[in-house]
């Protein structure tokens, strides 16, 4: 879950990814860099962008290589996939899906 405690948070702000203690907060860790992109520009291509920036390829892709770095003594590989691949989800659900029923109303069906 990215929504934890605003103490975890605030830890997490000032001491880094590495400091992440539950698999939630590293889904949080994945959320808040989803959101900064996504606020920046709140379109398809950037929804698409993030999928493939944020899900798990096995030769690395920057950013989810990074944050795998910095907790691979604490956690497994699946953690960090699954909380990637659910922070995404998170933001699909309260973001995309709404910005997709906005085009689809603005634009008709198919």
């Amino acid at each position: 879950m990215p929504f934890v405690s605003p103490k975890d948070r605030d830890r997490i702000q000032v001491e880094g990814s590495k400091s992440c203690e539950t698999v939630g907060d590293i889904c949080y860790v994945f959320y808040k860099r989803i959101m900064e992109i996504w606020r920046e520009e709140p379109r398809w291509r950037t929804a698409h962008r993030l999928y493939k920036d944020f899900d798990y390829e096995p030769e690395g892709n920057g950013y989810w290589e990074f944050v795998y770095e910095q907790v691979m003594c604490k956690f497994e590989k699946i953690d960090v996939i699954c909380a990637s691949k659910l922070a995404y989800k998170m933001f699909w659900d309260l973001h995309v899906y709404d910005y997709e029923i906005q085009q689809l109303e603005k634009n008709g069906n198919i």
